[in-house]
């Protein structure tokens, strides 16, 4: 828990003016932490419920998001790239050299992500840079069918370092379940699991 907390800073939409997105949100035993883009939770049979402004610790009157619409529900033959803990910590440090790289650009910069037997392959494409890099293992059956996502570059690399840091396991990465941009990418690991959303990114996408 003092881990999720350390990193829900990150998650949340403080500057929204939905108190929904400055609280934490305990319903089914987990506790989540969501803004409009991502969304993190962990689940320890928390018997509380409810929502509590996170800076404060106040109980709040919001609505609570409906939290089974957004987060995908995949299966075992689902699309996926697995990750072990040092591999994440690799692809860490490569999201983090992005970061420096890109500097006050990468809110605006979106990273491609693609699902193959190889595993996935992360592409950047911007004015400065280009960077394409292989990881993860080959989870995909090749008889189904995959989509790519374009997901912002600084929520990516967050959502990375918050599976490091919370729970060094294994890690799976879920393609989006349709073709759509609206269609997030969901992050697991036993115990936690984060979602993302898809960037509207014309400009890049090769499909």
């Amino acid at each position: 828990m003092v881990t999720f907390l350390k990193n829900a800073k990150k998650f949340l939409g403080l500057k929204n003016a939905n108190e929904a997105y400055h609280a934490l949100h305990y319903v089914g035993g987990r506790v989540y932490a969501s803004s409009p883009q991502t969304l993190i939770w962990i689940e320890e049979g928390f018997d509380k419920r409810g929502s509590y402004d996170f800076m404060t610790g106040k109980k709040l009157d919001v609505r609570m998001p409906d939290f089974e619409m957004v987060i995908p529900q995949v299966g075992p033959r689902s699309c996926h790239a697995l990750f072990d803990p040092s591999t994440l910590v690799r692809l860490r440090a490569v999201l983090k050299g992005i970061v420096t790289i890109e500097g006050a650009l990468l809110d605006v910069t979106s990273v491609r992500l693609d699902w193959f037997m190889i595993g996935l392959v992360i592409r950047v494409q911007t004015p400065t840079v280009v960077i394409e890099y292989k990881t993860g293992a080959a989870t995909r059956d090749d008889n189904l069918r995959h989509n790519a996502a374009y997901v912002n570059a600084r929520l990516f690399a967050n959502m990375i370092d918050y599976f490091v840091q919370q729970r060094r396991t294994h890690v799976s990465l879920f393609a989006p379940l349709s073709e759509s941009w609206q269609s997030p990418v969901l992050f697991y690991a036993a115990g936690t699991g984060g979602v993302l959303t898809q960037v509207c990114d014309e400009t890049s996408r090769e499909d």
